[in-house]
C-alpha cells in the first residue's frame, strides 16, 4: 500500500507493506529524502532526474519526503 500528499512542489509517499525491494522511478525531476519511519533518522537523500529509479529495501514501510524541481 503507498499513502502520498501534495502541496505545491511538496510531497510525501508513505509505502507500507514492503517485501523484497521497492522500485521507484521519478516521473518528475526531483529532490528526496528517504526517512525511517520510527527512528526518523534520514537514510538517503538524493535528487532524482526524470526516469531515474531509487530501489529501496530492508524496511517494510518507509516515509519519503521531497520536491519537485
Amino acid at each position: 500500500q503507498v499513502i502520498g500528499s501534495k502541496k505545491g512542489s511538496d510531497f510525501v509517499v508513505l509505502p507500507i507493506g514492503v517485501r523484497g525491494t521497492l522500485r521507484l522511478e521519478a516521473k518528475n525531476n526531483l529532490q528526496v529524502q528517504v526517512i525511517h519511519p520510527l527512528t526518523g533518522q534520514v537514510l538517503d537523500s538524493r535528487d532524482l532526474n526524470r526516469g531515474q529509479s531509487l530501489n529501496l529495501s530492508g524496511l517494510e514501510a518507509y516515509f519519503l519526503k521531497g520536491r519537485l524541481l
